[in-house]
């Protein structure tokens, strides 16, 4: 797989009433039991525990969960306009071990802050089109370390979300993320709240 294409599977969960049901199954620790006729390529391990939930560690994949009833799960997102016009669509995407990493992320795009995303959220995609404009773009990205009451988790530099920002598409609740424009990281190692400020060129 080419490194400057990020492959994310969108999924909206449904309410579900409580009562036994069948064995669940996980992607990457994150239940995706409701999805059916998917096939997982490049898959590392498959296991079954003690409960027979089946565990699936697919490396290549980021799973981003949709609550019903949400903004984005109901499509209503103002980033996904397009009153520029532009021919490309944007995204910005998180991947990483947010939760060891504890840095909280507030995205400013040409002046606003648009999007949140909390330091306990290792996977986030958002499409920030009806943000741009023709032409150049500032974004900024500021970290602020969120350790709440259980203190530090890690120290490690290992310990790293990367936010990339780029032009792609959307096919069947997948989005691809196909030119890679800026990438922002932090980790765990550091405890400093930092800004980075990246211009993108949008068409």
């Amino acid at each position: 797989m080419p490194r400057n294409i990020i492959t994310y599977i969108i999924l909206t969960l449904m309410l579900m009433g409580s009562g036994v049901h069948a064995a669940k199954v996980y992607l990457n620790g994150v239940d995706i039991t409701q999805v059916t006729e998917k096939t997982f390529k490049n898959v590392t391990t498959v296991r079954i525990d003690d409960k027979g939930d089946i565990h699936i560690e697919a490396p290549h994949y980021e799973v981003k969960v949709l609550e019903a009833g949400s903004e984005s799960a109901n499509s209503t997102v103002t980033g996904e306009s397009n009153e520029a016009g532009l021919t490309e669509k944007y995204f910005i995407a998180s991947q990483g071990p947010a939760p060891k990493v504890q840095y909280e992320l507030a995205i400013v795009i040409n002046g606003v802050t648009r999007i949140i995303i909390p330091a306990t959220k290792s996977s986030v995609i958002r499409e920030i089109t009806g943000w741009l404009q023709k032409g150049k773009n500032t974004i900024q990205i500021t970290a602020t370390k969120k350790m709440g009451v259980e203190g530090r988790v890690s120290t490690l530099k290992s310990d790293e979300v990367s936010v990339l920002i780029g032009s792609g598409h959307e096919e069947k609740k997948i989005v691809k993320i196909d030119s890679l424009k800026a990438t922002f990281k932090c980790n765990a190692a550091s405890t400093n709240t930092f800004t980075r400020e990246y211009t993108i060129t949008a068409r």
